[in-house]
């Protein structure tokens, strides 16, 4: 069974349904999905996350109470638990485990400190106990995660138009790149965006908001760059470019071979009817609730710019995968939620 197209592709996509629906894994050679263990004290608040690990997916339950938050450590093959899980206080941002399983990156509000801004903190992944805490962010507004591990321990984050690299226990960070051909320019005192590093570090995949040609609106769409900062290159554009919605592609995410990247359309709280009647598998729905409409999609990463469809589910760019029941197939949707593309 294809996938992608007439293409079967690598790994699996784990796949949060945003909303407090949990999480699902989906088998991207065989179309075929699995549930996920969750936590026994807030199940309903279980979101899951992956890093440079590729064995071993994080699950954080963040509403046990409002100064605690647990970081599970899953096996990524047979997510059973991998070691004892750890407590942190105050609330994260998506925390995201090093390739060497030693260390958590995250975003981090130190209430306790008299720190109320989220800082870049990375957090030692036995213990819990802070590492280091602070960037050049510090005092921002941090939405969404725009920092990532590199497979050789160091981490790399953007700030504006500059990446920064530096590894835990350093306290210099580099400028190893200046991005100043990206279009528009960033909000004083705002870090957005989400970013994720290709498996060989030699790539980095990350959203960018952007005004559109005309002033008709601002659009986040996917870039990808090489870690020295050559081939800046986008990967999407708006769907309906004099449209006035703001079209947000985010959730960056590479494949294992390192020739794709997948990412979602957020455009969640649209109703559309029918859902998707031209779908394949006899008929599709989207997986999320009734109003949802965030689709999954995957573009390669050299390829050219591609503009998805939108509200009709992009079927050239989309994921199929099984259906709960019977034998129709479903395109793969999220409400809100992030993906990660594991092994």
């Amino acid at each position: 069974m294809t996938t992608y197209g007439n293409t079967t592709l690598p790994g699996r996509l784990v796949v949060n349904a945003g909303g407090g629906k949990g999480a699902e894994v989906f088998n991207l050679r065989t179309a075929q999905r699995a549930g996920l263990p969750a936590s026994s004290k807030d199940p309903e608040h279980d979101s899951w996350s992956a890093g440079a690990s590729t064995t071993t997916l994080l699950r954080w339950t963040q509403n046990l109470g409002p100064t605690q938050i647990e970081i599970a450590f899953i096996n990524a093959t047979g997510f059973a638990a991998a070691r004892a899980p750890i407590q942190l206080s105050d609330r994260v941002h998506t925390p995201l485990l090093s390739a060497d399983g030693r260390f958590i990156l995250t975003f981090w509000s130190d209430k306790s400190s008299g720190e109320f801004d989220d800082r870049l903190t990375i957090f030692d992944a036995s213990t819990g106990a802070v590492v280091e805490r602070g960037s050049r962010l510090n005092g921002q507004s941090i939405l969404g995660d725009p920092a990532a591990w590199l497979p050789d321990g160091r981490y790399v984050y953007r700030d504006g138009k500059s990446l920064y690299v530096t590894s835990p226990g350093n306290p210099n960070a580099d400028v190893i790149a200046d991005l100043a051909s990206l279009p528009g320019d960033a909000p004083a005192g705002v870090a957005s965006g989400r970013m994720a590093a290709s498996p060989d570090g030699k790539r980095l995949a990350f959203s960018w908001v952007e005004p559109r040609k005309g002033g008709i609106s601002n659009d986040t769409n996917l870039w990808v760059v090489n870690l020295d900062g050559t081939g800046l290159r986008r990967l999407t554009s708006a769907p309906d470019p004099t449209s006035a919605l703001d079209y947000s592609h985010g959730s960056p995410s590479w494949s294992p071979d390192g020739q794709w990247v997948a990412g979602v359309l957020y455009m969640s709280g649209v109703t559309v009817a029918p859902v998707y009647p031209d779908a394949p598998f006899g008929g599709a729905r989207i997986i999320g609730g009734t109003g949802c409409g965030d689709q999954v999609f995957v573009l390669a990463a050299d390829g050219p710019e591609v503009a998805l469809s939108w509200p009709s589910f992009d079927s050239a760019h989309g994921l199929k995968v099984a259906a709960t029941t019977g034998a129709n197939g479903q395109w793969l949707g999220t409400c809100g939620g992030t993906i990660a593309w594991i092994p």
